[in-house]
């Protein structure tokens, strides 16, 4: 599996820029803009965020890790998807996490906020969220069936999350259900 991976990189005491094309910007800090390029590796595994790649190398590592399941034993899938809703904190009844996992929805309907459910569409399976400098969101489409598809989002800025799950990765799954499965899902997206 190494050679299908042979452009990730995990960072850890590696200066972030060795790695990556495009610099990132954090707004952590209110009212002032962080650019994230000179800075050590280390600062992006506080996320567990160290690895650099792709958009679609992201997608591929997700493909495998969750539909081929070639890269982890049954026994530690099973661990990474005993999923429990978050009940406290920032994403209290929106997120349902596991071992490194999450159960996302890039869409909910206005009228009925509620825990993703990974058979409806809009929830994906994956992992999203902020690694300093850069948001993103991946994984597999959920929606009645699993049909295979993988995606990642990534912007590299991390103070508007809104943009990139629910714009970003809510059209992705929009594209995804009309060309993989010619079905319209009658939703509108995050602008």
């Amino acid at each position: 599996m190494r050679a299908a991976y042979a452009n990730v990189k995990f960072l850890n005491d590696e200066i972030i820029s060795s790695a990556l094309t495009v610099p990132g910007v954090s707004g952590m800090i209110p009212k002032t803009a962080t650019t994230i390029w000179s800075q050590r590796g280390g600062v992006l595994g506080w996320t567990c965020g160290n690895m650099v790649a792709s958009p679609k190398d992201v997608a591929s590592f997700y493909y495998d890790l969750l539909v081929t399941k070639k890269l982890l034993s049954p026994k530690s899938l099973a661990v990474m998807q005993d999923f429990h809703l978050l009940d406290y904190g920032w994403a209290k009844g929106r997120i349902s996490y596991g071992a490194g996992l999450m159960v996302e929805t890039a869409h909910y309907d206005r009228h009925s906020y509620g825990p993703p459910d990974f058979s409806k569409w809009g929830a994906y399976m994956g992992h999203g969220g902020d690694t300093y400098g850069f948001l993103s969101e991946q994984g597999i489409i959920g929606g009645g069936q699993l049909f295979n598809s993988s995606f990642s989002v990534v912007s590299n800025q991390d103070y508007d999350g809104r943009f990139v799950q629910a714009s970003l990765a809510c059209r992705v799954i929009l594209v995804a259900a009309k060309v993989l499965l010619d079905q319209a899902l009658g939703w509108e997206c995050y602008t």
